[in-house]
């Protein structure tokens, strides 16, 4: 969404220039002409400025917290990963118990004993992480959302208000 408003911004900034080029141009053209290509190069000139500080807001608070969402996101995939090897672990150290002879068994429960504390803490880590990554995801992302919802009311509002002056000048060049 962030890289088609920059881009939308980027052609009517080649649009606008355009028009000017076409309004300095020294042909037979009138100077109701010039002027109507002059104010259509402002009025673009204006809605390119507009969506550059649309582009820039968006992704200032919905790309920021999605980006920040996909590293925690990347972080928590990990730690479950390094839970997963640990419950392997106790499963090896299990199936290793179980087939030991006896003069092996006390090492072979020394290990398993280990394993499995290793991933009961490792389990109970992840539990509170995931929690509180659940929690905090939501209200970032509500945060987000208002931010985002802030920024397009008074981008719009100050789109309007230069179109509107914009708009008064053609009248009043019509009028002229």
């Amino acid at each position: 969404m962030v890289n088609a408003q920059q881009r939308v911004g980027l052609s009517l900034g080649e649009l606008s220039a355009s028009v000017s080029t076409a309004a300095v141009l020294d042909e037979v053209s009138s100077q109701n002409l010039k002027r109507t290509f002059t104010l259509f190069s402002e009025a673009l000139t204006s809605s390119k400025e507009s969506y550059e500080v649309m582009s820039a807001n968006d992704e200032n608070t919905l790309g920021f917290t999605m980006d920040l969402y996909s590293k925690y996101m990347d972080s928590a995939k990990d730690m479950l990963f390094r839970r997963t090897c640990k419950l392997v672990e106790f499963e090896n150290a299990s199936k290793a118990l179980e087939k030991a002879k006896p003069q092996k068994k006390d090492q072979c429960e020394q290990a398993k004993k280990e394993a499995e504390d290793a991933y009961t803490e490792i389990t109970d880590l992840a539990s509170t992480e995931m929690s509180r990554f659940n929690r905090q995801r939501v209200l970032s992302l509500q945060s987000a959302m208002v931010q985002y919802a802030e920024s397009r009311i008074k981008n719009g509002r100050d789109t309007y208000a230069v179109l509107l002056k914009l708009l008064n000048y053609v009248k009043k060049a019509d009028h002229s």
